[in-house]
């Protein structure tokens, strides 16, 4: 059964034909369905592309703060060895000092037991020769 509608005003008209049921709209009502249906399915696309974006920002960011505690770890950890290779810097140049300090007393000695030494052979042998006389 073919049943034709017309109606010159208060679209859209929901027309009942037996039990169906139809919207009966204007071609310019059509059309802004139509524009509001892209525009909705062009913002969904938009949206997922900028959902995919914040998410790879977000994984980017963890990943930097992870990297940033890494590092202000090492940084950390170069402090302390730093510190430490001041200390032993510091005790190499103490312990130069004391050995150069001894250097000079074992010379000392060593020039003192020379012509201490040297005095004693002298004096023997200045006394054998006056003993043999």
């Amino acid at each position: 059964m073919t049943t034709y509608v017309y109606s010159q005003s208060s679209y859209p008209k929901l027309l009942s034909i037996g039990k169906d049921s139809v919207v009966a709209i204007t071609i310019d009502q059509l059309r802004t369905v139509n524009s509001m249906l892209l525009d909705r399915e062009l913002e969904m696309s938009s949206n997922d592309r900028l959902l995919r974006e914040f998410s790879d920002q977000q994984s980017a960011y963890y990943d930097l703060k992870r990297l940033n505690q890494l590092l202000n770890k090492r940084n950390s950890s170069l402090l302390i060895e730093n510190a430490d290779l001041r200390t032993l810097n510091d005790t190499n140049k103490k312990l130069n000092e004391y050995y150069k300090k001894e250097l000079k007393v074992k010379d000392r000695k060593r020039v003192s037991a020379f012509f201490g030494g040297f005095l004693v052979g002298i004096s023997v042998v200045t006394t054998t020769i006056i003993l043999t006389k």
